[in-house]
């Protein structure tokens, strides 16, 4: 794109004393004659052309031209290489504006950032003349970023920012004690990545914080692909993904730094390795997002441990750089401002200590005495429906269905309804795990529970993610369901613009995942509950570390009932060292987890007391 003659009116607003602008100096270019020009940039960037390797060569080529230059420039400053390959919108050329003097320092020639909502400009090189209530500005030219909170980050920083300098990468491979049926698909084992992120401040302090989550591969990718072959392309996806977390070179506090990740790095390794794959098809996003998840955890684990606090008391204004409206939108026409919010004004704080605990019941799972043949786990845990329900004191209950075939999900539901009832258990929900395609399906189902089982029908909290998780694909009217009852979006809640799409449609409620990311799950939360959302926090059959965040999400959530928790279910000798530490954590009690062992910095792991030894790396960066 050419550059623009009209002024900061091409950006849709008008000069800057009319919004409220944040102008921050942070020194002088010290470059002889000011901060260079790009005569030739202007033409290397054309919005038709959407190939991310030949925008990443034409970036190449602007930075070549402006390293020399920018080498010179001090401090944070030497960030701007690294800009020039994420996210560059447009050059342009504004005309003079108006500045409020007193946003701006007397000397000439300097070198600030403005900013006005969601439009981050970086401003190279300018001369100044003062006038008693406004600065002249005379610019050569400004970068506009796409949605770049990014440029925040080449101001002074926080004294509590971090960036990233290190990863380390391990799997651990695990057995499932019973089948879990998740859509079409039933899995025996998974492998888990555990994360260990190393982190340093501005004065050279250092930490590490670890994050994990089960790489589900079924869930994330549901294909004919040969499972292993995408469980062996989701562990090199993590491989690369440590790499590119060592090197991403931003700093700032976690929530700006993980967005910043996911919106620029993570969908450009994605493409560079759905590219060179050699798979039939390719790996879904969703699957890029459970793997990062486990870095993202580390970094928001890290940031608390350096600065000796709880990652959930620096969700504020205190710690972070820039409010909610820099990272995401109300939908249209809402009451809803996120200007001068803050996650922390979307939390419950004090957490409370104890959850309701909901038990999965998969496809798989034996719900009769009589459909025991001998061939089921002789190791000291139920089997049994009615044995967990005794044992753990359950109140809430699960149900996995099929979406394909409408008389077994609702005979399925009906039985499970039965046994809740002679066992007084209160809840159920009913999950489809994304394989309906018409609403009719679901409406069928619970228009027939409420004329021939009203009790079970009234028992029904919600119902979870019945159709595909692609919602930009499969644009379905769902107001038909979610007016019978509360409709959730789960796979296809990546992140809050997914949220506003889902709104749209229909749908009613968030089931938040950490799997798909710490920052992610904040920031869904927080647009969830601004526009009357309901919150639930569900499983991805979560045990060892990866259990600790995801209860503490729920914690804080404030969701429509407990929490979703079913790794004792299914692998509950993988956690005895953690369990150890966390007792309550890794046991259902009178149908409860208890967190009050969760304390400390970062997420509270208490990683010193846990008597793990790990594999040898999978990766070390």
């Amino acid at each position: 794109m050419r550059a623009q003659s009209s002024g900061w009116s091409h950006f849709g607003f008008g000069p800057p004393e009319g919004g409220t602008p944040c102008v921050r100096q942070v020194g002088s270019p010290g470059v002889s004659g000011g901060a260079p020009t790009l005569p030739d940039a202007l033409d290397l960037f054309d919005p038709k052309n959407s190939s991310s390797a030949e925008r990443h060569e034409r970036s190449e080529r602007i930075r070549g031209r402006y390293a020399n230059a920018a080498n010179h420039l001090p401090g944070e400053w030497h960030l701007l290489q690294n800009f020039f390959s994420f996210g560059i919108l447009r050059f342009f050329r504004p005309s003079n504006c108006r500045i409020k003097a007193d946003a701006l320092p007397p000397e000439g020639g300097i070198t600030c950032l403005w900013s006005h909502g969601f439009n981050r400009f970086l401003v190279l090189s300018a001369a100044v003349r003062r006038t008693a209530d406004f600065c002249l500005m005379s610019v050569d030219f400004c970068i506009a970023f796409d949605n770049a909170r990014s440029s925040k980050f080449l101001s002074m920083p926080n004294e509590t920012d971090i960036r990233s300098t290190g990863a380390s990468l391990y799997f651990l491979p695990l057995e499932l004690r019973l089948p879990l049926k998740f859509g079409v698909e039933t899995v025996t084992s998974v492998t888990c990545a555990r994360v260990c992120l190393t982190v340093a401040n501005a004065g050279g302090r250092t930490s590490e914080g670890w994050g994990e989550t089960p790489l589900s591969v079924t869930w994330v990718w549901p294909s004919s692909v040969p499972y292993e072959d995408r469980h062996t392309a989701l562990k090199e996806f993590c491989i690369r993904l440590a790499k590119g977390w060592a090197e991403f070179d931003h700093a700032g506090h976690p929530i700006e730094i993980g967005d910043l990740f996911l919106r620029a790095r993570l969908p450009r390794l994605l493409e560079e390795f759905n590219a060179k794959s050699g798979l039939a098809e390719p790996m879904p996003f969703l699957a890029a997002l459970v793997c990062c998840s486990a870095f993202d955890m580390a970094l928001h684990d890290a940031y608390g441990v350096l600065n000796k606090v709880s990652v959930y008391q620096t969700y504020n204004k205190r710690y972070m750089n820039c409010d909610l409206a820099q990272f995401m939108t109300p939908a249209e026409g809402a009451n809803v401002s996120f200007a001068g919010q803050y996650p922390e004004d979307f939390l419950i704080d004090p957490r409370p200590d104890q959850l309701p605990a909901w038990h999965l019941v998969g496809g798989k799972d034996l719900i009769d005495a009589a459909e025991l043949d001998g061939t089921e786990p002789n190791d000291g845990y139920p089997v049994l429906l009615t044995d967990w329900i005794q044992r753990d004191g359950l109140q809430c209950l699960k149900i996995k269905l099929r979406g394909n075939d409408s008389d077994w999900d609702y005979e399925r539901i009906v039985q499970v309804g039965k046994i809740s009832l002679e066992r007084d258990v209160t809840w159920l929900t009913a999950d489809f795990n994304c394989t309906v395609t018409e609403p009719g399906y679901v409406n069928e189902i619970l228009d027939r529970l409420m004329n021939e089982h009203p009790r079970i029908y009234g028992m029904i909290l919600y119902v979870e993610q019945p159709f595909p998780y692609d919602l930009e694909k499969s644009r379905i009217d769902v107001h038909s369901v979610s007016a019978r009852k509360p409709l959730f979006m789960d796979e296809s809640a990546h992140d809050w613009q997914m949220l506003r799409l889902g709104r749209s449609l229909g749908w009613t409620g968030v089931a938040l995942k950490t799997c798909k990311t710490q920052t992610g799950a904040l920031l869904s939360l927080c647009w969830a509950k601004a526009h009357g959302m309901t919150l639930m926090v569900q499983d991805l059959t979560n045990p060892m570390l990866a259990q600790i965040p995801h209860l503490l999400l729920a914690a804080h959530a404030g969701t429509i009932m407990g929490v979703e928790t079913n790794s004792m279910q299914f692998y509950p000798d993988a956690s005895i060292p953690e369990a150890a530490v966390h007792p309550g954590v890794y046991r259902r009690l009178n149908g409860r987890v208890d967190l009050s062992s969760i304390h400390g910095p970062g997420f509270g792991y208490r990683i010193d007391s846990i008597k793990r030894t790990l594999p040898t790396a999978a990766a070390t960066c």
